[in-house]
């Protein structure tokens, strides 16, 4: 796009392959961070129209789909060098000649976005562009990537979060943040391409994590009705008595383990971090 165009994902800091969910909990956060009625600075008004006008495009499929192909065609034609050029003439010969081409910038925005964005990375070059299955060590290489850049941008999270479970705005923040990596860890599982022997055990991880990223939705949900710290407080401490909670935990640890096991069988290297 061209350097003064405005970047929707961007304003919404989100990678422009995030799903729905994830589009829909960061504009969650940032309308909550800078809504004039709770924000005092000055640029509130300003970036809170921004917000709104991002999500009315990203928000929406058909108009999300037309600005995906408009950002990708700007992008293609700026990213080719122009055919102006500037040149200085002496004695009728071209002296210099400079070619104008476009900056391409990718604007994270949060540092959890940034990890996120260097996994994807990570894992093209894992997988390769074929697009077909790979090798069982292979496969645990992406995996482990995968996993990495998922505890990368937790622990992010959590030392922005120092506030969490005592202010119900940052614990809100947290929830959603949470919320959004979970679901990039999904989308990017997902995208893997698992041999036969360890099938099974993959889809039953992704299933697993999918359950989680319900849970966390519905979580950020009900955050969204609380409105003090004493309700903040009831809701956390009755999380732990939700059985959902604990059998979603216990079915996403032994998943974990079942990849472990097969990995450690053959031999592959990897440790996950199942717990």
């Amino acid at each position: 796009m061209n350097p003064g165009d405005t970047d929707y994902y961007q304003i919404l800091q989100v990678d422009a392959d995030a799903e729905p969910e994830v589009i829909e909990a960061a504009y969650r956060r940032l309308a909550r961070k800078y809504h004039p009625d709770v924000s005092r600075s000055p640029e509130a008004a300003r970036r809170m129209k921004e917000i709104n006008t991002a999500f009315e495009v990203l928000g929406d499929p058909g108009k999300r789909s037309d600005y995906d192909r408009r950002r990708a065609r700007q992008a293609e034609a700026h990213a080719r060098p122009s055919r102006d050029t500037d040149v200085a003439v002496t004695a009728g010969r071209p002296k210099a000649r400079r070619f104008r081409t476009a900056t391409l910038a990718f604007a994270g925005g949060a540092v959890v976005a940034a990890a996120v964005a260097v996994a994807l990375v990570a894992l093209l070059l894992l997988r390769g562009d074929g697009g077909e299955k790979v090798s069982l060590d292979e496969y645990f290489q992406q995996f482990d990537a995968i996993e990495e850049s998922m505890k990368t941008s937790v622990g992010a999270l959590e030392e922005s979060g120092a506030a969490v479970g005592e202010d119900v705005q940052a614990t809100r923040d947290y929830v959603d943040g949470y919320y959004g990596i979970v679901q990039k860890g999904l989308t990017d599982v997902k995208a893997l391409k698992p041999p036969a022997e360890v099938k099974d055990a993959h889809d039953e991880f992704a299933a697993t994590l999918g359950n989680m990223i319900s849970l966390w939705k519905g979580l950020s949900d009900r955050l969204a009705n609380v409105q003090t710290t004493e309700e903040l407080g009831t809701l956390l401490t009755g999380l732990a008595g939700e059985t959902d909670w604990t059998e979603t935990s216990q079915k996403f640890t032994d998943a974990c383990r079942a990849l472990q096991t097969i990995a450690t069988d053959k031999g592959i290297a990897v440790t996950l971090d199942c717990e």
